[in-house]
């Protein structure tokens, strides 16, 4: 039996001033960048807004990619790899409110050091 996965995944860093944007599951006790996972043949760029639509109700008015991070982990006894790209976009408007029952979202204060 083959308990892994890879998974590619798109992110979103969502600003608001000294903001970004979190999401979390209701069920779990971390936080991530909202975004989803790209499905095969799905340019990345097209699952970033199809995601950020589904989970916020909002659109993608711009996006930048700023780098990937892999991440490999055992989640629920499964082994996981997972690479996400990670971009920086702009929203037709800001909103932290969840389109999706399962998820919540919340700013979290960031302080930039150059």
């Amino acid at each position: 039996m083959n308990n892994t996965s890879f998974e590619l995944i798109a992110r979103a860093v969502i600003r608001d001033k000294n903001r970004i944007l979190l999401c979390k599951r209701k069920d779990r006790d971390y936080s991530f960048l909202p975004g989803g996972h790209v499905e095969f043949g799905e340019p990345t760029e097209a699952a970033l807004a199809r995601e950020i639509k589904e989970e916020l109700g909002v659109s993608i008015t711009s996006s930048k990619f700023i780098g990937a991070l892999e991440n490999i982990f055992i989640h629920d006894g499964q082994k996981r790899h997972e690479l996400n790209l990670v971009f920086e976009v702009s929203l037709d408007r800001i909103s932290d409110k969840s389109a999706e029952d399962h998820i919540e979202f919340y700013f979290y204060m960031v302080v930039f050091v150059l």
